[in-house]
């Protein structure tokens, strides 16, 4: 009994995913439990009756075969999602380098829309130290005064003697 249990605990090491199939002389109950919770397909008391033999070693194949195959397709998901993780990693790594180019493309613009408001600011500035020279100027035109010849009446004689600061 021993003996039969340490040869099955020997296989299920060496190669984890051989189905066992006990055959033994032994009828304890004890170690039918014990080998099938090593992992053995089926147990066999001797002696045997040959179909009966035949159909558990027919059962252990089928199920060494189902186990393969999900094997193989486990395998196969595992190889999918490794796949998919290294596309996605490809993907993050495009997304984080358009993120840095959108992100310098806004620094750009809100460098040009700054520059834009300083401008706008120094024109309105300018704009308004020319009306403000225009106010001074018709407040020193003569109104009584005609203009001068050539200057298509756009020109305003000046009142002599204002100092324009």
């Amino acid at each position: 009994m021993a003996g039969e249990i340490d040869v099955q605990r020997e296989i299920k090491r060496q190669l984890p995913l051989q189905g066992v199939l006990m055959l033994t002389g032994v009828s304890e109950v004890d170690t039918a439990v014990e080998a099938m919770r090593l992992g053995a397909t089926d147990y066999v008391r001797k002696p045997f009756v040959l179909q009966e033999l035949l159909n558990k070693v027919s059962h252990a194949l089928a199920k060494a075969e189902r186990e393969h195959a999900e094997a193989e397709r486990l395998e196969l998901e595992r190889q999918v999602a490794l796949e998919r993780e290294r596309e996605l990693e490809e993907r993050r790594r495009e997304v984080d380098a358009l993120n840095r180019l959108f992100r310098a493309h806004l620094d750009e613009r809100a460098d040009s829309i700054e520059r834009w408001h300083a401008l706008t600011e120094e024109v309105n500035r300018l704009l308004g130290q020319a009306q403000a020279l225009k106010d001074q100027v018709e407040e020193m035109a003569d109104p009584d005064e005609p203009p001068p010849p050539g200057s298509k009446g756009n020109l305003v004689p000046i009142r002599r003697g204002i100092d324009v600061a």
